[in-house]
């Protein structure tokens, strides 16, 4: 929400991207929690399943709507109010927050941090979307693109590898044997498929 505000009262072109991309990190961060919130908060079966479609739904629908609201907002008032707007939604969500999630406290006194995995998959996301956008430069099949997507094929697997034998992985692979989850990332993945 902070983020947002900052984007609306920009006053350079740097300062736009700068907060973008903190918007952006804030994003990354509210995503996980969110779906941690879910994962915990129901029950195993009837209950999570149904959480997590609403989760998806919701996701899906506010991407769709956003995307069709923004170009109101922009036509009728201008640019800044796409990002105003998430002001109030953000100030409605941190308070609902307070009053509707339950507090939790973990021991995280013997956490370890699996740095291995975090560079890992950061570093193969990273080069594998920078290896699609240069494939407009270079094409599918130049060596550049097929080093550069196979170099991010390689460490993404790195990571699995890293997760499966890492005493406090970033991500329990088990997880994704969920069958609830698995519905609901294949949903959202599908809506981002279609978004782009």
């Amino acid at each position: 929400a902070a983020a947002s505000l900052m984007n609306g009262l920009a006053w350079s072109p740097e300062s736009l991207i700068i907060f973008r991309g903190i918007q952006g990190i804030g994003a990354a961060l509210i995503s996980p929690a969110a779906l941690s919130v879910i994962m915990t908060g129901f029950k195993e079966d009837a209950e999570r399943s149904k959480a997590l479609g609403v989760w998806s739904g919701i996701a899906a629908g506010g991407a769709s709507v956003g995307l069709l609201l923004g170009g109101v907002i922009t036509e009728k008032f201008s640019w800044p109010w796409v990002f105003f707007i998430n002001v109030p939604i953000g100030v409605a969500v941190i308070v609902a927050a307070f009053r509707f999630v339950p507090e939790s406290h973990a021991d995280l006194g013997h956490r370890r941090f699996d740095v291995a995995g975090a560079v890992s998959v950061t570093a193969g996301l990273m080069l594998l979307v920078y290896g699609i956008v240069e494939t407009v430069k270079d094409g599918f099949t130049s060596t550049e693109s097929l080093l550069r997507i196979g170099g991010a094929i390689a460490l993404l697997v790195a990571f699995v590898i890293i997760e499966s034998r890492s005493k406090a992985p970033l991500v329990r692979l088990g997880l994704l044997l969920l069958r609830s989850l698995a519905v609901a990332n294949l949903s959202m993945l599908s809506v981002a498929a279609g978004m782009f």
